[in-house]
């Protein structure tokens, strides 16, 4: 368990060189660098770090197809997906999950006070630190137990000058044929989006919330479920919405 653990915590730091910023400054990702982040989490072997290192890149490339390359369709409006959503267990927690986050300041979190929040909706929260001399001390909040219909919450908070900051939420929504549109409603209606996002597709949705940071939400295939390097997923999990909100690389 302490190993599967330390897996998980370098595998979300690397991902943090390769794709984020400290000190508000884009990090260059590098094979030194990458090392020099590894090296900083004992417990781990050569052949962890290595496969780790590979992870990432897989982390970063999947980032960057969904900002970069996901095409919008000028066709398609943001109408097309608000639908009347049915009240059940699985769609409650979809808007308790969905609330929770609309109320956390992503550039400030109190991070104890999200972990009670996530334990109010029995999510049974779990908190694991790291520290590296680069990125400074970086804290995982993640769920330990699913709800209806939700599953695999995952924060990733790092320390700037004494202020604790999220880099990257997300969790993960069930499949199902009204799912993905259940999800873009429940983001629409909480965070008030009513311009039309910079990416609209069938599949794959994504706002500017701030100068800082972005939400999207992605109902995910196959291949990337059961080639997710962090959580476990069957071929039943096909069609998931996976919504998460990311410092913005500028």
């Amino acid at each position: 368990m302490k190993r599967k653990i330390l897996l998980s915590l370098a595998i979300a730091l690397v991902a943090y060189v390769l794709l984020g910023r400290t000190n508000d400054q884009r990090i260059k990702a590098d094979h030194e660098k990458v090392e020099t982040h590894l090296k900083g989490i004992d417990g781990l072997d050569v052949g962890d770090q290595n496969k780790i290192a590979i992870i990432a890149k897989e982390m970063s490339d999947d980032h960057q197809h969904n900002k970069e390359q996901s095409v919008d369709n000028n066709e398609l409006q943001l109408d097309d997906f608000i639908i009347e959503i049915e009240d059940n267990a699985q769609t409650q927690s979809l808007s308790s999950t969905v609330n929770l986050l609309a109320e956390v300041n992503l550039s400030q979190v109190d991070l104890t006070a999200m972990a009670l929040s996530l334990k109010d909706l029995g999510l049974s929260p779990k908190i694991t630190k790291s520290e590296n001399s680069d990125t400074g001390a970086m804290k995982v909040l993640s769920s330990t137990s699913s709800i209806p219909g939700l599953r695999y919450f995952h924060a990733q908070v790092f320390n700037d000058n004494g202020k604790e900051f999220i880099q990257h939420v997300s969790f993960e929504y069930r499949p199902g044929e009204k799912s993905f549109k259940e999800v873009v409603t429940s983001l629409v209606k909480t965070y008030g989006l009513n311009k039309r996002p910079e990416v609209l597709s069938e599949n794959f949705v994504l706002w500017k919330l701030d100068n800082d940071h972005i939400l999207w939400a992605k109902k995910l295939g196959k291949e990337e479920l059961l080639n997710d390097p962090i959580y476990p997923h069957d071929e039943n999990d096909i069609g998931t919405t996976k919504v998460a909100i990311e410092q913005e690389i500028h």
